[in-house]
């Protein structure tokens, strides 16, 4: 027998929006210029974990916090990589990518139930900690393109950009240090 993706509880964006528990923000600032406001709807119901440690890293929580810490990667027509909390000041800007807090500890992804393909992108997931194999962190990307099953299955998707999704999009044209695609 064939089991159905509704079977085994998978949600798709491209049909539905899982019920949204919390609206977080992030005020994005590239170079000099004003920083811009994405607003996120939190998915609490389906990965409460995930997205109670994304809240506490918003708000500053537990002396962790997203404040300060930078887009690490550019990918276009991938992803925006960010939230590395507690990258050394002198750490060359290839590995930036490579430091993250969680609010508390690292924790194993609780589900990934939430498929990353929808209509326009913008599906916010937490990365895997590269320290502690198969844990999540404070690193989070946020997919640019509507088609990204590249992640089903490997990723924990707890959200999705309700406002500034064009600034999101607008930020794969930056430039980009190679390899790392660095933003400069």
């Amino acid at each position: 027998d064939v089991i159905a993706r509704e079977d085994v509880g998978f949600l798709s964006l491209n049909e539905t929006e899982p019920i949204v528990t919390d609206i977080a923000y992030l005020d994005i600032q590239i170079g000099d210029s004003a920083p811009k406001r994405v607003e996120i709807h939190l998915y609490g119901m389906v990965c409460p974990q995930t997205v109670a440690n994304f809240k506490s890293l918003c708000i500053g929580q537990n002396g962790n916090s997203y404040v300060g810490s930078e887009v690490f990667r550019v990918i276009s027509t991938f992803s925006i990589q960010a939230g590395n909390i507690g990258c050394p000041p002198d750490a060359p800007r290839s590995r930036i990518g490579r430091y993250g807090k969680a609010a508390s500890e690292p924790f194993s992804p609780e589900n990934m139930r939430i498929l990353h393909d929808s209509p326009d992108g913008g599906v916010v997931s937490m990365m895997k900690d590269l320290t502690n194999k198969g844990k999540q962190d404070s690193r989070f990307f946020i997919t640019t393109s509507p088609a990204a099953s590249w992640a089903d299955n490997k990723y924990t998707a707890f959200g999705k950009v309700s406002k500034g999704l064009d600034f999101i999009k607008g930020m794969q044209v930056l430039p980009v240090v190679a390899p790392a695609n660095y933003p400069e």
